[in-house]
């Protein structure tokens, strides 16, 4: 289970790249030597150009907010942070250089205080022309340089989301000092520069007065004005500018300057006062305290394969996941179909924070229903499905008895015996493959299919995916949120299942990164060696790779390459393998898993020439072996990869494949010692920073927190 830190500290970011590769430089140096550990949680409120910033170090976490704005951006921090310190700044800021050890600092001085407030400054700047932020004494609680205690955050609430615009900080500060001190240490210093605004831009700020009534219903001492509540805020924006426009240093004696405070003035006042009159103004003043959701567990109900970290597979991958979830507060109900077949559910039942609800059924393989490869697919089908339909009555029970926050969908799509009633929590889906891919390239594989299993089986399996697809795309349209294990797939669920890009977030997946890690010592003597593994089945692109050691003859005895897999029940491609080159490769069909670490071990490459391959979790843990990666596009785990580690090529082309082989055949036989020696470390560098559950973790918790929190809002 990962521990607790001492600090994070969360940025929102909308669209800046440039500013929050600022900030981030400056906040960097400052990590190194925090004993408690620290981490920084960049929440990307925007279309993604955040993108970058985890790649910049391993200590930088990205999460996905969707365009919530900056409150609600910095709540799904919140929910991801592990840290018992939640500090907060902005992309724009300019933090000191000692600003993140002067907060350490300020708690370790006071440990009573449940927050402390630093000190906001500005340069000097033309307020009609630009904009900046000043906070000599901390009263405003500013969220570009504030800090709170965990506990404190979680017990509140968090920052209220029904504040749309403005004052979510200062409500935040008021409703924390309510439960203990929220101190004031002008040590702690950051510099707001300012930027120009249009005249435009400064109008929709009359659109801020909706959260002025909020923030005087809620706190009296705050209000300004003679006028009530509703009007009071039109009142305050008449008498500023008309302040302005009498204060000589603003104006200066200019004509110019003053038909600028007049547009500004104007244009201002008139949104706020359609405001006033527009607004729901006893809906918004109406509006609850955040619940104090965060301090109760997070229930979070599991519906997929059962978790099993010693394994592979999907299984692997929740298994890996679930101390994440449970480390940052979540309890897990999970609800499986257990059959002779299925992994054991031990190793996760022993987890602290998980309840396992089984069905058990005497499903079997060697059976009448399963001894033929046809009956054996059906009737794996047919028993998953209605093992699922009764664990999905368990789970609707201990719902309606006590609800889940939310209904964890994990490597499948399909929902079984969960009916649309409005009953069920929200849904989030984690698939780790979609049918409308496989039955695109079922189709396309025609010919092979026939070639390697005649007519009638291949015919049956597209029409049974065919029906999947319909099936769905019916039950991912009722997921609030869709995690994706790579870029392009998500890509793909958007283009085949019409599912929104917003409602998709990346979340790769993840491997036991300790359980994978390069040998010691000098590599053994003998031809380069290059392992293929994965399912010997459609899409896995084997034609491409036979044809491929066709061209390499060349390479005999500096070349061996080792295919291992086996088939699965609908798809065996098999017998394409007679046709591969045996004076440099061979088949050696299905391995254990312990001895395909170690094969792994020995290799120098990894193959994948996968036509459809949503991931790929070979090719991750490839990387943590230090082993290289020859991929196609079409394999998500390798995407944006350093090609230093992984060279790529497109699909569907032999020659392609077999000239980027043999070019890694000569850097092998080329490198030194110490030249492999640097390979393997940045392989297992780049695993490391995408595969690990400590990077995947916080952006699956916080996703899972959101689809919670934005059901609890609209409820």
């Amino acid at each position: 289970m990962t521990s607790a830190l001492q600090l994070s500290i969360v940025v929102p970011s909308y669209k800046r790249p440039d500013l929050l590769t600022r900030c981030l430089q400056q906040l960097l140096p400052q990590l190194d030597g925090v004993s408690g550990g620290v981490e920084i949680l960049v929440v990307d409120d925007g279309g993604g150009e955040a993108g970058f910033a985890a790649e910049l170090d391993p200590r930088i976490f990205l999460l996905r907010s969707g365009g919530v704005g900056p409150g609600r951006a910095r709540n799904v921090g919140i929910f991801a942070a592990r840290g018992e310190i939640i500090a907060f700044t902005d992309d724009d800021a300019l933090v000191a250089d000692d600003w993140v050890a002067q907060i350490l600092v300020s708690f370790a001085e006071r440990p009573d205080a449940l927050g402390v407030r630093g000190l906001v400054q500005s340069v000097a700047y033309d307020l009609i022309y630009e904009h900046s932020v000043e906070d000599a004494t901390g009263s405003g609680y500013l969220t570009c340089n504030v800090a709170y205690r965990a506990q404190a955050l979680r017990q509140v609430g968090g920052f209220d989301p029904a504040f749309s615009w403005a004052h979510e900080d200062r409500d935040l500060g008021y409703r924390i000092e309510q439960l203990g001190p929220v101190l004031f240490d002008e040590r702690i210093i950051i510099t707001h520069p300012p930027r120009p605004f249009t005249v435009k831009e400064w109008a929709k700020r009359g659109r801020f007065i909706t959260d002025d009534w909020l923030l005087y219903t809620r706190y009296p001492s705050q209000r300004r004005g003679v006028l009530p509540v509703r009007w009071a805020p039109a009142e305050n924006l008449a008498r500023r500018w008309i302040r302005c426009a009498r204060d000589s240093e603003v104006m200066r004696r200019s004509p110019k300057r003053f038909l600028r405070v007049f547009v500004l003035g104007v244009s201002q006042f008139s949104v706020g006062l359609y405001c006033s009159v527009t607004k729901p103004y006893r809906a918004i003043v109406a509006a609850p305290l955040p619940r104090p959701q965060f301090v109760s567990p997070f229930r979070i109900a599991y519906v997929g394969p059962v978790p099993n970290s010693k394994v592979g597979g999907a299984p692997g991958v929740a298994g890996l996941l679930f101390p994440e979830l449970i480390a940052r507060g979540a309890t897990l109900d999970l609800f499986l179909p257990i059959s002779v077949e299925s992994d054991a559910a031990e190793l996760v039942g022993q987890m602290a924070g998980v309840t396992i609800h089984r069905v058990e059924s005497k499903f079997a393989f060697g059976k009448w229903y399963s001894s033929h490869p046809l009956t054996k697919m059906i009737s794996t089908q047919v028993a998953t499905a209605r093992g699922r339909s009764k664990a999905a009555k368990i789970l609707r029970t201990r719902h309606l008895e006590r609800p889940f926050d939310v209904l964890y969908q994990f490597s499948t799509v399909e929902l079984f015996g969960l009916r649309d009633d409005g009953r069920l929590p929200p849904i989030v889906t984690h698939p780790s493959v979609h049918a409308a891919g496989e039955l695109r390239w079922l189709r396309s594989e025609r010919d092979l299919a026939r070639r390697c299993q005649g007519i009638l089986r291949p015919l049956l399996v597209r029409v049974w995916v065919a029906a999947r697809v319909k099936r769905q795309q019916r039950d991912i349209a009722r997921a609030s949120r869709v995690l994706a294990i790579s870029k392009q797939f998500g890509e793909l669920l958007s283009a085949d299942y019409g599912i929104a890009p917003s409602k998709v977030t990346l979340a790769e997946n993840v491997i036991d990164v300790e359980a994978f890690s390069p040998p010691a010592g000098p590599r053994e003597p003998g031809p380069v060696r290059v392992v293929v593994l994965g399912r010997i089945t459609v899409r896995k692109g084997l034609e491409d790779l036979i044809a491929a050691t066709q061209q390499l003859n060349d390479l005999e005895g500096r070349l061996f390459i080792e295919v291992i897999g086996d088939h699965s029940l609908w798809s065996d491609y098999r017998p394409l393998l007679a046709d591969l080159n045996p004076a440099i490769a061979t088949y050696v069909g299905h391995r254990r898993r312990d001895l395909v670490q170690a094969t792994l071990g020995r290799a120098d490459i990894l193959v994948q020439a996968s036509h459809y391959e949503p991931f790929g979790l070979t090719v991750a843990e490839a990387l943590a072996e230090g082993v290289l990666v020859l991929a196609t596009t079409a394999v998500g785990a390798a995407e944006r990869l350093d090609p230093f580690v992984a060279r790529l090529v497109e699909p569907g082309s032999p020659t392609a494949l077999a000239a980027a082989l043999r070019d890694l055949v000569e850097r092998v036989e080329g490198e030194s010692d110490t030249e492999r020696h640097e390979r393997q470390q940045r392989c297992r560098e780049a695993a490391l920073e995408r595969y690990s559950s400590s990077v995947v973790g916080p952006i699956v918790h916080a996703v899972l927190r959101d689809a919670a929190q934005e059901a609890t809002r609209t409820t």
